[in-house]
Order: C-alpha cells, then sequence, then structure tokens
C-alpha cells in the first residue's frame, strides 16, 4: 500500500507539514514565495526623497523601520524611525533622530536599528556634530528607544576619536545581548582614504569596549557593506576595499576592488585572517552585502551574483554562482545582492535548518533586458541548487535600490516573511522607500 504524504499532511500548520515533506519527499515539497499586499511607504507624507531602508524585527511580529529623509541635499537631510505592524500599519509616529547637545541631526547620514526581546531598541545613526562645520562634523551616535517606541533621552556618543568623518554605520545584537558597532572613519573628511571603526555597546547605549580598528590592512578606502552574527557568539564585517597602485594594487594608476569577509570576536577585536572572497580590476564594480556576496560587472557577459554558502559552524562552503540566463546579457543582469541569516526560532547558525536541510535566503537587485529594474528572491539549499525563486516587478521609475532584507519573527506555527526594503527613484530628492513583505509557503 502506498502512503500518499501529501494528502496526510493538508490541513496541518506550514511550519509542521513543511519539515517532514522537506525530508522525506523533497521532490513534491514545493515551496513558494509570495509578496503580501502591496508595498509599505515609509515617510510618504513628508517632503523630499526617503531612501536607505533599515529594518529590524521584534519577537512579536512588529518591526522597527528606518529611512533617510533627503529635503534638501548637502543641506537639510534627516533620519527617521517609525515602529510598524506585521502588515506595515504604523505603530508610532515616525520619530526623526537628533535633539540635545550633541546633534540636532539635521544633516544624518544612514541609520541602523538593533532591537531587543524586551521590546527595546537603539537606533545608530550618523549625523553632523553640533557647533562643527569642517570635514571632521560627522559622528556617530545611538539613540535609545523604550519599548513603547518612545526616545529615551538625548542622543549618546558612539566614537570617541573625533577627527574625520564618520559615516557608513552597521550594528548587529551578539548573542550576550550586547551589540558590535562598526562605521567607516576617514581621518581627512569625506572623499580620503578610510578605515573601519567599531566598538561594543551595550543594550542600554553605553560602551562595552574601547573604540577601535577592526580591520587588519588599513591602506586604502575601506568601507563595510554588512554586519552579521557570526561564529561564537562574535560577529562577521563584511567590507571592500579600494586601493590604486602600491604592491597591493594591481599596477600603477589602476584602482583595484577587494571583498573581505573579517570575523570580530565579542570585544569588538578581529580575530582570524581576512578573507579576501574576490578581487576585480574595476573599481565600480557593484559590492554584495550581508553575508559577503558580490555581482559581476553588469557592462560584461557574466552578470552573475556570486554567493559564498555557509555551513551552520560559520565555515564557508563552495561558491554558488546565481545566473539565470546562461551568461547571455539580455535579461536579470545583477545590480545587488543580499542574504540573511537571522532566520527566527530554527536558526541554527548561520542559516535555517529543518531536518538536517540548510537553506540561505537570498535577495537579488536585478535588471531585466528593457533596463527595467526587479527584486529576484531565492531560497537556496547549502549545495546550491535553489528550492524556490521569485521574481517582484519591474519597478517604477527604472532606478531601484535593494537597501536591506530581514525575517520577521512569528509565531513557531507559522511560516517565515521577509521584509525586502527598496529605494525607489531618480534621485536622493525623489526616491521613495518602500518594504515589501514576502511569504514562504508551500504546495503539493
Amino acid at each position: 500500500m502506498t502512503i500518499d504524504r501529501r494528502t496526510l499532511l493538508r490541513g496541518l500548520p506550514s511550519a509542521v507539514a513543511l519539515p517532514y515533506l522537506l525530508r522525506s519527499d523533497q521532490a513534491h515539497a514545493a515551496i513558494t514565495i509570495t509578496r503580501v499586499g502591496a508595498f509599505v511607504e515609509l515617510g510618504a507624507t513628508q517632503p523630499g526623497g526617503k531612501s536607505q531602508v533599515a529594518l529590524s524585527p521584534f519577537d512579536d511580529g512588529t518591526y522597527a523601520s528606518g529611512w533617510i529623509n533627503t529635503r534638501a541635499f548637502g543641506s537639510d537631510v534627516r533620519a527617521f524611525v517609525q515602529k510598524r505592524a506585521r502588515n506595515g500599519a504604523p505603530l508610532s509616529p515616525a520619530i526623526q533622530m537628533g535633539g540635545g547637545a550633541l546633534t540636532d541631526g539635521i544633516l544624518a547620514g544612514n541609520v541602523s536599528i538593533v532591537t531587543f526581546p524586551n521590546d527595546t531598541s537603539l537606533v545608530f545613526f550618523s549625523a553632523q556634530r553640533n557647533g562643527a562645520s569642517a570635514t571632521d562634523a560627522f559622528d556617530i551616535f545611538v539613540q535609545r528607544m523604550s519599548a513603547s517606541f518612545e526616545k529615551v533621552g538625548a542622543p549618546l556618543p558612539v566614537n570617541a576619536a573625533l577627527v574625520g568623518a564618520q559615516s557608513g554605520v552597521f550594528a548587529t545584537r551578539l548573542k550576550n545581548g550586547n551589540v558590535q558597532v562598526v562605521w567607516e572613519s576617514a581621518p581627512g573628511g569625506f572623499g580620503s582614504p578610510s578605515i573601519i571603526r567599531g566598538r561594543i555597546i551595550k543594550s542600554n547605549g553605553q560602551a562595552g569596549s574601547p573604540e577601535r580598528t577592526v580591520i587588519r590592512t588599513t591602506t586604502g578606502f575601506n568601507t563595510p557593506r554588512a554586519l552579521v552574527p557570526g561564529p561564537n557568539g562574535g560577529s562577521v564585517l563584511s567590507y571592500t576595499r579600494v586601493v590604486t597602485g602600491g604592491p597591493d594594487g594591481k599596477g600603477p594608476g589602476v584602482s583595484s576592488l577587494y571583498k573581505i569577509r573579517q570575523q570580530l570576536k565579542l570585544d569588538a577585536t578581529y580575530t582570524g585572517p581576512a578573507t579576501v572572497m574576490d578581487t576585480a580590476t574595476d573599481a565600480s564594480q557593484p559590492c554584495g552585502a550581508a553575508g559577503l556576496m558580490w555581482s559581476a560587472n553588469p557592462n560584461t557577459p557574466d552578470n552573475s551574483a556570486y554567493v559564498p554558502l555557509f555551513t551552520p559552524s560559520g565555515n564557508v562552503s563552495p561558491f554558488h554562482r546565481f545566473n539565470f540566463d546562461g551568461g547571455a546579457p539580455t535579461d536579470d543582469l545583477i545590480a545587488n545582492v543580499r542574504i540573511d541569516r537571522s532566520f527566527p526560532g530554527a536558526c541554527v547558525g548561520a542559516n535555517w535548518n529543518y531536518k538536517s536541510i540548510n537553506y540561505d535566503f537570498v535577495a537579488l537587485q536585478t535588471l531585466t533586458a528593457a533596463g527595467k529594474n526587479t527584486l529576484t528572491l531565492v531560497l537556496v539549499r547549502t549545495n546550491g541548487s535553489i528550492a524556490a525563486k521569485t521574481v517582484d516587478g519591474p519597478f517604477e521609475p527604472d532606478f531601484m535600490n535593494l537597501t536591506v532584507g530581514t525575517f520577521l519573527n512569528l509565531a513557531p506555527d507559522a511560516m517565515p516573511e521577509y521584509l525586502a526594503g527598496l529605494a525607489i527613484g531618480n534621485t536622493f530628492s525623489d526616491d521613495s522607500a518602500k518594504v515589501g513583505r514576502y511569504r514562504l509557503g508551500y504546495g503539493y
């Protein structure tokens, strides 16, 4: 007698049925990725453009969102945050960062949010320091937020060294409850060679370690691209380094781009080697994001995303190459890629693990032959095979920038949902910041 597993599992909650299907009947356990409802627009009533989306989920399925509001480029740029329900409905007003003696927040750079199990959160942002107007006017600040998503006091300073311009802040929560923060520091001001600094910040916004340089090689232009939880309770920093000429360049006058992965310990010191994942002589080549992925130059026939998949212990397994057109430059040109390793509930180390089957969720910014931007979401097994894929878009105007992605924390019997943050527009002054919610399901 043949047992029809699919029939037996009908009516069971998705999170109960899917793991069994994946283990016992993988060929017929079709995973689906579907957008839920319309895109949520951040700061819809604000003047100017909205970009650089930040997202961080709370344990109850709600999430904190952040964005940069460019009202006048170079003179009035502000950072905002807002708490939202799972369906995107606002649960708080749009709250501007800044205020107090340190910064009014009027000229802000970017924003990164870390949420905690007690519903409090920390908002990290770069902004111009009050009373300073030279190239060292930008610093990193942290704003404490209460469980009701209201400001607690004024912003606190993050960087101790005030020489140079501080920008590009990234933060991630560690297993011990502290936060690893990193940022780009240009001692000579914006446009000058830069290093990456960092420190530990406690959940109350106070310093948990000294500020220090978190990369081994400090020459050239070093820019953080992503920061994710890593092995042994620490974190993994993904960054790019651009160097022209010199002993580690490609030749006199040639700019070389290195994509590097560096593990950080619980005290914000680096450990292990600086693993160079890729090099290129085209320093304008698009760069990858969380987990350290990258795309090939979209001006060449090979428009692939190269993804080093990780085992649960954090070790790198062989690279997987995403290319949906066999190398032809006629469709699905991949411009930017992101990977999510914060899968709730069933997270084991660095990826989603169900019954010894490991997955990574990859978001790719793609471009069609007609020049339209699309968003491609892929669920990929550790062995590199694709378990599910969906394409959303095209988006208008033609320009779309995938800025962030994260999983929503949901009940154990619910299938996971993924948030993708997009900036859509042509310039910083007319961008719109949007959030798409995508649900993972299964079929027969």
